[in-house]
């Protein structure tokens, strides 16, 4: 992919030094800022393709009264991408199994170089799965994992991140630092280098008229809760804004 910087294993890229009014933005307009993937292939429905896991990546979140869209996005899709790596190994979770789904809890409360509530940048989310790992954790609703999200879906109180804690809930049977995994691999993708790639793909293969992606505001939001964006335009700054994901370690199992 044009442009990836790719985290050395022993010595991943530094963090992002987001500044506080960029991060206080997201805290005065929660669904200013969201984290979504998208793909160069016409057609192309993760779902679909991986459908051992069509379950799991087609959740859609509730991050409530909380500007964490940064934190549920990136736990998100590290959950997704656990399963698709499982599968690929073919050990595919089941769909009803919390130890497959990551915290948005544990990495809204302990990630470094973010701001709880009032924001975080995705990056330096995915590199503290590098670092620190996260744990399991599920929504509010299913509340289980080492650390369920905090918060109601549809929440009408601004919330505040809890303060970090290296415990898990008392009804989960394993210690925290047992329930941590990891990212093996970091890879972050920024600037107007991204729409002029795009706009050559583009050229090069035909038209994609949209991207499809998920949200975080529940299902009664968009379609279902996913949305399609025009591409090609960098409709919103879609395109030009940071692309950062990461390989989940499945080695650990």
């Amino acid at each position: 992919m044009l442009g990836v910087k790719l985290a050395k294993t022993l010595a991943p890229p530094p963090p992002r030094n987001v500044s506080k009014e960029e991060n206080k933005g997201e805290g005065k307009h929660i669904r200013r800022k969201r984290q979504t993937s998208c793909t160069d292939n016409v057609g192309f429905d993760a779902r679909n393709t991986f459908q051992c896991c069509a379950g799991i990546i087609g959740a859609i979140q509730d991050q409530s009264s909380c500007g964490s869209c940064w934190a549920v996005a990136v736990s998100s899709a590290f959950t997704d991408r656990y399963c698709i790596s499982r599968m690929k190994a073919g050990n595919p979770p089941a769909f009803n199994d919390p130890t497959a789904r990551f915290s948005a809890a544990d990495m809204l409360s302990c990630a470094t170089y973010t701001s709880g509530c009032n924001g975080g940048d995705p990056y330096n989310a995915w590199l503290w799965t590098y670092t620190s790992g996260i744990v399991t954790g599920t929504d509010y609703t299913w509340a289980t994992g080492c650390k369920p999200y905090p918060f109601p879906p549809h929440g009408t109180t601004m919330y505040t991140a809890p303060a970090c804690t290296y415990s898990c809930t008392t009804a989960w049977n394993k210690a925290y630092s047992v329930d941590k995994r990891f990212s093996q691999m970091v890879y972050f993708l920024q600037g107007q280098g991204n729409v002029a790639a795009i706009q050559n793909e583009i050229k090069a293969n035909g038209s994609v008229w949209s991207i499809f992606a998920a949200n975080q505001w529940n299902t009664d939001w968009g379609m279902q809760g996913f949305f399609k964006i025009l591409r090609g335009t960098d409709e919103c700054r879609f395109e030009s804004s940071e692309i950062s994901f990461g390989t989940p370690n499945i080695k650990q199992f």
